[in-house]
């Protein structure tokens, strides 16, 4: 489980250094949260319609 959760975190962009330095309370909480997806684009139908 703690091999999981670093290597989730490492993904997010921690360092090793800061997964040995942050609370575990801290590390779970960051680990099991959902990263925020980015809103896509919007497209107006006439250049959805003329790209296809």
């Amino acid at each position: 489980m703690y091999f999981e959760m670093c290597r989730e975190l490492v993904k997010q962009g921690w360092s090793l250094s800061d997964i040995e330095n942050s609370s575990f309370d801290t590390l779970i909480s960051v680990a099991c949260s959902t990263p925020k997806k980015n809103k896509q684009k919007e497209v107006s139908l006439n250049d959805f319609v003329k790209s296809i």
